[in-house]
């Protein structure tokens, strides 16, 4: 890791991995955890549009390379499928990503932000011309980003096909997968709700389902909050924004809007 940086994302969102491609050698992309596009893949958001034509050449290479792994077809994408092909693209394409990697401190300095990150290798200080955090809470200033305006807890179901859509009700959406045996099951809570309660209600609304997910196996429950918010950037300070992954309409949308943002 260098000391000196053109730009610093925070999030290896998809928005914040889309950033990281229009300046490999000047961006570094850090992320508090070990997971890559939390706010789409690890929440189970499915979205919408993924039919879209992305505008970037990377977002249309990434969209090839889903089309030919059957990731993606006919608008219908594969949500689990999505993580390896990422999580390989940071390996080749050399994409610059800190996993579990947390920033202590941003101060103002005369070249931009000084800033204190924190890994397994202790801390690190950098100095970056501008800071993007790409993350829905605005890790790096909390309270100072874009509010949420939604939150879910969301699965991916294992079932077998039923005729026709389940239609929302009473805070559930059921979403249609890539494959016929799957599902996404999306339950509303409230904006302030806490981990503990947010699943408590899920689990609820899970036990009342609709009759034909009767058959329904939880594959998996996300393991962060799907949440809805507006598009940014929202100026922060003089060269630090938020620009929030999760306000794009699918994982492929926030790639290709992160791409065109760091151009």
């Amino acid at each position: 890791m260098k000391t000196t940086y053109n730009t610093l994302v925070i999030g290896a969102t998809l928005a914040g991995l889309g950033i990281a491609y229009r300046d490999r050698e000047e961006t570094l992309v850090v992320e508090s955890t070990a997971m890559v596009g939390p706010e789409f893949l690890y929440a189970y958001r499915y979205g919408t549009g993924w039919d879209t034509p992305p505008q970037s050449d990377e977002g249309k290479r990434l969209k090839q390379e889903l089309l030919d792994r059957n990731i993606l077809k006919d608008g219908a994408a594969h949500i689990p499928g999505l993580m390896p092909v990422l999580y390989a693209r940071i390996g080749t394409d050399h994409l610059p990503v800190s996993f579990m990697t947390e920033v202590l401190d941003v101060t103002s300095s005369a070249d931009g932000f000084a800033v204190t990150l924190f890994n397994a290798s202790g801390k690190t200080p950098v100095t970056v011309k501008r800071i993007i955090d790409t993350t829905s809470a605005c890790r790096s200033a909390p309270g100072k980003g874009i509010t949420f305006t939604g939150k879910h807890v969301s699965a991916l179901l294992g079932c077998p096909p039923c005729d026709g859509s389940i239609p929302a009700a009473n805070g559930v959406s059921v979403s249609e997968g890539r494959f016929g045996h799957e599902r996404i099951f999306s339950v509303t809570v409230p904006v302030d709700a806490a981990w503990p309660a947010a699943r408590e209600t899920f689990f609820r609304a899970w036990a009342a389902r609709d009759a034909r997910l009767g058959m329904a196996t939880l594959a998996a429950v996300g393991m962060t909050f799907d949440v809805s918010v507006p598009k940014g950037p929202k100026t922060i300070s003089d060269g630090w924004v938020h620009l929030p992954s999760a306000a794009y309409d699918n994982a492929l949308a926030a790639f290709d809007a992160g791409c065109v943002f760091g151009a």
